[in-house]
């Protein structure tokens, strides 16, 4: 009896074995056949078909990293961007190794807006040795929402040197040289890009921008006809022609231009800007360019540019209390803009605030030392100060950086008549 017991047992054992074994095989098939089918239905971009099946596998095997990535993707593509870090984490957690994976939760991250986590989250995926040039592009997209230009510039090498047929790495780092005041190296750069794809609209209104202020009015102009060619229904292209009519002095032309923008699309505020800069500074129609800054305000309180433009039109109005309000919130907004010092401190000069002008246009000069304009504002401070051979030494620097004559002939006049 105990003989026949314990075959009785062992035979028991050995059956739970066999059917754990069987299970395992089983699962084992099974999750093979959902992992060539999630990543058939991923090929295929159906990708919220594929969801489901890593949902499935997880199901099977909680610790496969990949489906939590997938997953991640899927949020990120719903916008879900808590859900998308959450399962990017849970991929991380069963597999640190994988580069894209980082660089995945570096994009969740920076749609989020925080940048310094989306950045830290970009080095541990180069660390790990990633060469995606999709990696680079999107470190430098993280830095250019800091103004941070030289960096832009920096990573999109990277990303060229790794891929040079990725157009919008040639268009974002135009633009970031633009800003720089590179703008032959910027119009080289937007040429690239129209060589690889030639239609295009947007990237002929860049390089048409970036002739513009180089002084090349033709190109430019040229440049805005074949945009409007590609697509007649962009907003920005006619205004950028007409920012290039503003500056021919062809005002009125400039105006209709602004006009057809603003009619195409009414909710931009840097329409309103540009065309309330124009009304307001270009045209001297103070109040009617008041009102379209009022109006990219209320659309968008978040750029400086909307209250350095307004502190502008304030100062002429003899608002210097307005004004100075307006170019503390563009420098609250951006503290990296010389000009916005060098506004607020020729407004403190009208006021004869003389020291606190000198510490604003000087903090200009820190940042940008070609800035003509602070070497001219400058030098009326120290024209009133008696100080004659500061202020000269400041209107030939002016005028060696170029002072603009699209506003009048002033520092030609000022050193005409106190340096000769």
């Amino acid at each position: 009896m105990r003989s026949s017991t314990l075959f009785t047992h062992s035979f028991g054992i050995l059956l739970l074995v066999l059917t754990i074994s069987f299970n395992n095989l089983v699962q084992g098939q099974s999750l093979e056949k959902l992992i060539k089918k999630a990543e058939t239905l991923s090929k295929q971009n159906k990708l919220e078909e594929s969801v489901k099946v890593y949902k499935q596998i997880l199901e099977i095997d909680h610790t496969y990293a990949h489906a939590f990535y997938m997953i991640s993707i899927w949020e990120g593509e719903t916008k879900n961007y808590e859900g998308a870090l959450k399962n990017i984490n849970k991929a991380i957690e069963h597999n640190s190794n994988i580069a894209e994976y980082y660089h995945a939760k570096g994009v969740y991250f920076a749609l989020l807006n925080k940048l310094d986590s989306a950045l830290m989250a970009y080095d541990i995926a180069i660390v790990k040795g990633s060469n995606n040039p999709v990696l680079y592009y999107n470190k430098a997209i993280a830095y250019s929402k800091r103004n941070d230009d030289k960096e832009v510039v920096r990573y999109l090498n990277m990303c060229l040197k790794i891929d040079d047929q990725y157009e919008q790495a040639w268009y974002r780092r135009g633009n970031a040289k633009v800003n720089l005041g590179y703008l032959q190296e910027a119009v080289a750069d937007y040429t690239i890009e129209i060589s690889l794809n030639k239609k295009n609209d947007e990237y002929y209104r860049a390089r048409g921008d970036a002739y513009k202020l180089l002084g090349k009015f033709s190109e430019a102009s040229l440049d805005f006809e074949t945009a409007l060619k590609y697509n007649p229904n962009n907003a920005f292209i006619y205004s950028g022609r007409g920012k290039l009519k503003e500056f021919q002095g062809k005002f009125s032309e400039a105006l209709v231009d602004m006009n057809k923008a603003i009619s195409l699309n009414n909710n931009s505020s840097s329409l309103y800007i540009s065309r309330g800069t124009l009304l307001g500074f270009s045209m001297g129609r103070l109040e009617e360019g008041l009102e379209d800054l009022n109006k990219a305000e209320l659309l968008d309180s978040t750029t400086f540019v909307v209250y350095n433009n307004r502190g502008l039109i304030k100062n002429s109005l003899l608002d210097f209390k307005g004004a100075i309000e307006d170019y503390n919130k563009a420098i609250s907004k951006d503290s990296l803009k010389a000009f916005s010092y060098n506004n607020r401190g020729f407004v403190k000069f009208r006021l004869k605030d003389y020291e606190g002008a000198f510490k604003d246009i000087n903090k200009s000069l820190e940042l940008d030392m070609e800035n003509s304009y602070a070497y001219r504002n400058r030098a009326l401070i120290y024209i009133e100060l008696k100080q004659i051979s500061e202020a000269c030494q400041d209107l030939y620097t002016a005028e060696k950086y170029k002072f603009s004559t699209f506003y009048g002939n002033e520092v030609k006049e000022l050193i005409s008549k106190h340096c000769k």
